[in-house]
């Protein structure tokens, strides 16, 4: 399972030219735009999927999603709930299908071995991959590709946790009497409020506001922009 990862970055670099050239008038007829097509391919290439709240987890949650899986990608190292860098990988793929961005040079393990490569972006590149606002991953602008695919809450819970001891670390700058200890206090609060938003409420929470900024609204779980929805019963 180890090598599973190391095997599909080799084929895929078998050669750098893509197999698909995606434009907005291949997809859909030409319906849907190049960022769009470039979230439904990334999507299906991941085989993202959310999750949604079982019957008995209203008691605990609010309604909504649970969390959020990359299915295709079950035989990797970083399995379903971390596909960040695959994610990147997908987009820029895409991106240089479209002619928005082109390959650099090949990125190389200890051994020797192509792990990736670089890839240097148009501005419409950088747009497409990020959005208008240069948001994250999963931050919810439509405008991006990488903006528009939802994180997983495994790797919520590590962005969440890195905050956590950045905040923390960052507290203890501040002077601990004066005007300088309400920043320290300020500091402190923000770091106990990251490391609490790694509750299964505030995963649920941040999606909804993801999907809010997607303009998706979720009604009993379902969002309208995800190609896939399952409940915990479903997965069993």
């Amino acid at each position: 399972m180890g090598n599973a990862r190391e095997d599909a970055i080799k084929d895929r670099y078998k050669s750098s030219k893509p197999s698909k050239k995606y434009t907005s008038s291949n997809i859909a007829g030409g319906v849907v735009s190049q960022t769009q097509a470039g979230i439904d391919k990334v999507k299906k290439e991941l085989g993202i999927t959310e999750i949604k709240h079982g019957p008995m987890d209203y008691l605990q949650v609010p309604s909504g999603t649970k969390d959020v899986h990359a299915f295709n990608l079950a035989d990797t190292k970083g399995g379903t709930s971390k596909f960040g860098s695959e994610a990147s990988q997908a987009t820029n793929e895409y991106l240089v299908s479209i002619g928005e961005a082109k390959q650099g040079n090949p990125y190389y393990d200890h051994k020797g071995n192509i792990t990736g490569y670089s890839y240097m972006l148009t501005s419409k590149g950088k747009e497409m991959k990020y959005g208008k606002s240069g948001g994250a991953m999963g931050s919810g602008d439509p405008t991006g590709i990488m903006s528009s695919i939802p994180i997983s809450k495994k790797m919520h819970d590590t962005q969440k946790t890195i905050q956590g001891i950045a905040l923390a670390a960052m507290s203890l700058a501040f002077p601990q009497t004066g005007v300088g200890s309400v920043g320290g206090f300020i500091a402190r609060s923000a770091s106990a409020d990251a490391f609490k938003n790694k509750s299964p409420e505030g995963y649920t929470n941040m999606i909804t506001k993801f999907h809010k900024k997607q303009g998706t609204v979720i009604s009993g779980g379902k969002a309208k922009l995800s190609k896939t929805i399952m409940t915990d019963d479903e997965m069993k």
